[in-house]
């Protein structure tokens, strides 16, 4: 405890004094009350991953940040203003958030991040969302099935499958997600229980302490906590520290820097310019189609023989007519001409100075092309395609996800390694927090268990990857019926280089042919003799019939037909039968020797 008061002192203490440095500017409004307001700060101390601090630790090229003070501007910042294409990051933190979530309400990226957060989580057919693979060297049975059982009650504490798209959600848009790991420190016994469930935090009332922002390396998180009036609920009375270590919180964050690295920007943040863009052309587009889409009167008005200044005031005096409507008066019931603005852009007058012409009157038809919005469609292309979502999604009148396999586009991938990458960094964070579980339980201590063991994984976009193996077995397929189809290559040569299988799948290949054929043949015995058949075969009931497998005694005779038969009948274990020796203990086939056309399943 003496180290862990030691590291708190040195490291979060720095940045806490560093803030209180800054008193002229926050007076009194923040109270740096550490020693109370977490008292559970020291009990995740050494709990979660270390493999990254134990890296950054014996590296040379890693240099530890400077004592992190941006986490003062999350209430008190500055606001630059740049310009409206290339603003620069607001230096308030809940102000930056709130531009991001403003942004994530505009219709086309709300879709867009609707299909992203719809692919995110994949429930399979055990209602998990992620699994774990135990990978420790001559891991004891119970020992990984205990494992297992615990990570399946764990996972579940985050209510994956109802939460998962929110999760999602505020880690595309806010680019870090907070959670905090409660446990009951009531007594000490009770810490044996683990994590008992999590608490959201919004993004805008914590901030990330870094020891090594190049090497990931986290040292700690501050929050925010308001203390309101209690006299005046809408005031805020003082905002009290609370410090968080490492591994107190589960914090997934987007790794994406701004130029100047110092702050942690949304997955959104590629996507402003093009949205900025698209908001700006489609009013474009409503205020000119407004202005084009009234019809126009062209007046051609016949001036005879009219000097030009007199034709001139001829097409002002009927112009002025034409401007002024008839209204009458309420009061009195006199009508009176009005003057009428709007008139002025209704029609055109032209003077024609021909004789024997009558006035004639012609529509002027409104703007053209107001139905094609191509450059509507370039910005709306351009925004899906920085946010990643295939631009199939555009037509949401069609199915999103190609039902054929081989029509699968290279975007759509793409796009599904993009969910996988979020997957990826859900997945790390929840390995930490389950180290942490594990270490508070005492089962990490109890079987000696290293963070190489636990591989953790959440369930993959189904759609994409199934059909693209299937496309992929597929061809595979065809490949090798066209290759094995040719006398001078071995079907088993063709299976190791086109399927990859190995010798002991090869193997085992072998040994399920021929447990099939046994099979078969007893099925058409059975058909042609009835019950009796095995006294037919062996002349006890009758003429014994020819044919057969080759060699003496009958074929199912010796052989495993799948282990648990009673002699005379069908049937088998559901299990197939283990196979092993032989040829699978080396890495290659060789030439068959005598006999090695009885290879028997053990």
């Amino acid at each position: 405890m003496a180290e862990t008061k030691k590291r708190f002192k040195t490291n979060l203490g720095k940045a806490l004094s560093k803030l209180s440095q800054n008193s002229r500017v926050l007076g009194n409004f923040i109270e740096l009350d550490t020693a109370g307001a977490n008292p559970k700060y020291e009990l995740f101390y050494n709990t979660g991953i270390r493999r990254r601090e134990g890296l950054a630790n014996n590296a040379v090229s890693v240099t530890y940040d400077k004592p992190d003070e941006k986490f003062a501007q999350g209430v008190f910042g500055r606001y630059p203003y740049g310009s409206i294409y290339y603003s620069t990051l607001n230096d308030n933190k809940s102000a930056r958030l709130y531009e991001y979530r403003m942004m994530a309400q505009y219709s086309e990226i709300l879709n867009a991040l609707e299909h992203i957060t719809n692919e995110f989580i994949t429930v399979d057919d055990r209602g998990r969302v992620a699994t774990m693979r135990y990978s420790k060297p001559n891991a004891d049975v119970v020992e990984e099935s205990t494992l297992l059982d615990e990570f399946d009650y764990f996972q579940k504490l985050f209510n994956f499958e109802e939460k998962g798209s929110s999760y999602c959600w505020r880690y595309l848009v806010e680019g870090e997600v907070f959670l905090e790991l409660i446990v009951n420190d009531a007594k000490p016994e009770n810490l044996k229980e683990g994590i008992l469930g999590v608490i959201d935090i919004s993004a805008d009332l914590v901030d990330t302490i870094w020891k090594s922002k190049a090497a990931r390396v986290i040292d700690s998180f501050i929050g925010r906590k308001p203390i309101y009036d209690p006299n005046d609920g809408n005031k805020i009375q003082k905002i009290e520290l609370v410090p968080y270590q490492a591994n107190q919180l589960f914090y997934v964050y987007s790794g994406q820097w701004d130029a100047d690295g110092e702050y942690m920007v949304p997955f959104i943040e590629r996507a402003r310019r093009r949205y900025i863009q698209l908001s700006y052309i489609e009013d474009a587009i409503v205020i000119y189609r407004l202005v084009r889409a009234p019809e126009r009167l062209v007046f051609t008005i016949p001036t005879g023989n009219m000097t030009p200044s007199a034709a001139e005031r001829y097409l002002k005096t009927l112009m002025d007519n034409y401007w002024k409507s008839k209204v009458m008066d309420i009061n009195t019931g006199d009508i009176s001409q009005r003057y009428n603005p709007q008139a002025m852009t209704d029609a055109y007058y032209f003077a024609k100075p021909m004789n024997g012409e009558a006035i004639s009157v012609t529509s002027l038809k409104g703007g053209d092309n107001l139905g094609e919005i191509k450059d509507l469609d370039f910005f709306l292309k351009a925004l899906y395609r920085d946010l990643k979502v295939p631009s199939s999604y555009l037509n949401f009148s069609e199915k999103a996800v190609n039902s054929d396999p081989s029509q699968i586009l290279v975007e759509e991938l793409r796009f599904a390694d993009f969910i996988t990458d979020i997957q990826r960094s859900f997945a790390y964070a929840l390995k930490q927090a389950f180290i942490t579980h594990l270490k508070f339980k005492g089962l990490w201590q109890r079987y000696h268990l290293h963070e190489n063991h636990i591989d953790i994984k959440f369930n993959q976009p189904g759609s994409y990857y199934l059909m693209r193996e299937l496309q992929i077995a597929q061809m595979r397929n065809d490949i090798f019926n066209a290759v094995s189809s040719n006398e001078i290559i071995s079907k088993i040569y063709a299976l190791k280089k086109y399927f990859d299988w190995s010798d002991k799948e090869i193997l085992a290949n072998i040994a399920f042919l021929k447990t099939e054929a046994a099979l078969l043949w007893e099925i058409e015995q059975r058909r042609q003799y009835g019950p009796t058949w095995k006294n037919m075969i062996t002349g006890e009931g009758g003429e014994q019939p020819g044919g057969g497998m080759g060699g003496e005694g009958l074929p199912g005779e010796g052989m495993n037909l799948g282990g648990g038969s009673p002699e005379g009948e069908m049937g088998g274990s559901e299990n197939p039968p283990e196979f092993g020796g032989g040829p699978a203990a080396t890495s290659e086939i060789g030439a068959p020797e005598e006999g090695a056309g009885d290879i028997q399943p053990v």
